[in-house]
């Protein structure tokens, strides 16, 4: 396997992806990210929980290479990618675990907006992805930016940038979005 260059953008990873070395070099080089991001979205779950950051990624990981090429444009193309894996996986996991011990994921959005985060403002994954998916029926653009922030963690730049939309827009739907959301779930 080659070092990782300075050099070696992300896109050029993206571009280049052929084998699995490719593939282990491209973790390697956004792992961070995915790991924070994986973080933030486990760090109010319940004490009890079985899924941790490291196991999030792996299942990303094989969600987004198995047996298949990636079709990427580019860095945030990617990474909107690998944060549709992570809301599937989250999902997934959280509806197995609520079958087996009728109790949700504990999470919060607080993360989001870098507010103090607090043990009351968690809450159920389920019913966050339900009323993500009931927005996602009414305006698909502001479901693909809470998708964006809040799975991924992306910053208002690079959702312009994916969206091809201003910044200025990626906020104001942004802050329609959570009110949306806010009226959606039940504290």
């Amino acid at each position: 396997m080659k070092p990782l260059k300075n050099s070696d953008s992300i896109t050029g990873m993206l571009n280049r992806m052929g084998g699995p070395e490719d593939k282990d070099q491209l973790v390697r080089a956004i792992y961070d990210n995915l790991y924070q991001t994986a973080q933030n979205l486990l760090r109010h779950e319940k004490p009890n929980h079985t899924l941790c950051p490291t196991d999030l990624i792996g299942e990303s990981y094989a969600k987004l290479f198995q047996n298949q090429k990636l079709n990427v444009v580019d860095r945030n193309h990617f990474f909107s990618i690998a944060a549709n894996a992570m809301r599937q996986i989250l999902i997934d996991h959280a509806r197995a675990k609520k079958r087996l011990k009728r109790s949700g994921i504990q999470i919060t959005l607080s993360w989001v907006d870098n507010r103090k985060q607090d043990h009351q403002d968690a809450l159920d994954i389920l019913e966050i992805e339900n009323a993500l998916v009931n927005l996602e029926k009414m305006d698909p653009r502001q479901a693909k930016i809470v998708e964006l922030k809040f799975y991924a963690g992306m910053t208002t730049e690079e959702i312009a940038t994916i969206l091809e939309i201003s910044e200025s827009t990626v906020k104001r739907e942004w802050s329609t979005a959570k009110l949306f959301l806010k009226s959606q779930i039940t504290v």
